[in-house]
């Protein structure tokens, strides 16, 4: 999707352009995605860090409580946990949140989802794998990403954790590059 501005164009990430990768459950249980940041997004980040701290909060606040709502793109969050009791989905929702967001001198480069450290997160990957690279590099709108950069699936072992962590990822994706946008001005 592009969006407009006045006098400008800016492009806008989508859920469509970060799927979620469901695992087969005979092999590996889990779900992967992986999503990109828009090119120049380093300068954004390094001018920007007490920004970026400010609204990676907010963007936490807006997802957990969309989350809890199950609005969308969180009305499918308790996909693989329908035959639990409606109680039981109430306590499960309280959960299923994003936890943690660990910024430093790259910007956003953890988030994690649920309360166990040893599942939910997402990195950021400077050396993104080939795959990606050739998937971005064959799109028609490759020149809005940084080749080789882009979060990553560390444990991600639910569909409500990639749910809530790719949202996180659109949302600073699309903050970036609005920031761009603005700074070419």
């Amino acid at each position: 999707m592009i969006e407009r501005t006045v006098g400008q164009e800016y492009f806008v990430l989508t859920i469509d352009m970060a799927p979620i990768d469901i695992g087969d459950m005979n092999e590996y249980f889990g779900c992967t995605f992986t999503c990109p940041l828009p090119k120049g997004y380093r300068e954004i980040v390094k001018n920007n860090l007490k920004e970026i701290d400010a609204i990676s909060k907010k963007f936490v606040t807006i997802i957990n409580k969309e989350a809890a709502l199950k609005n969308p793109p969180f009305q499918n969050i308790l996909l693989g946990y329908h035959e639990r009791s409606e109680k039981q989905q109430k306590e499960l929702l309280k959960g299923f949140k994003i936890m943690q967001v660990n910024i430093d001198n790259r910007g956003v480069y953890c988030v994690r989802a649920g309360g166990s450290v040893q599942s939910g997160d997402i990195y950021l990957d400077l050396s993104a794998d080939s795959y990606f690279d050739r998937v971005i590099a064959a799109a028609p709108f490759h020149q809005f990403f940084e080749p080789g950069v882009a979060f990553c699936c560390h444990n991600i072992d639910y569909y409500w954790q990639a749910l809530l962590t790719r949202e996180f990822c659109l949302k600073y994706f699309n903050w970036l590059n609005k920031k761009i946008f603005e700074n070419r001005r």
